[in-house]
């Protein structure tokens, strides 16, 4: 959960802002908004299946109680560090 908070936080503060055309409304929650300032920060696909990836594994161990092993977790952070990489060096 620490982790996923520490990469949302740095990523929300690196990606251009959502400014939605009147009449439309910016996506509502937070996770999903974020996933659409990374879409429009010009991230490659690739780079979103990343997130899209972490964020479901955060939603398993925190929603759904699944076992984390030290090992899977250490696996977690790392990738968590690899997306904050990616997304500040091209930001």
């Amino acid at each position: 959960m620490t982790a996923w908070a520490t990469t949302a936080g740095m990523l929300a503060a690196v990606l251009p802002p959502i400014v939605p055309r009147p009449g439309e409304e910016a996506p509502a929650a937070a996770d999903r908004a974020l996933r659409s300032r990374l879409q429009l920060g010009g991230a490659p696909a690739g780079l979103v299946a990343v997130f899209d990836g972490l964020h479901r594994l955060r939603d398993a161990a925190v929603q759904d109680r699944a076992l984390v092993t030290p090992e899977a977790a250490r696996h977690y952070i790392t990738g968590c560090e690899r997306l904050i990489e990616e997304v500040v060096d091209t930001h």
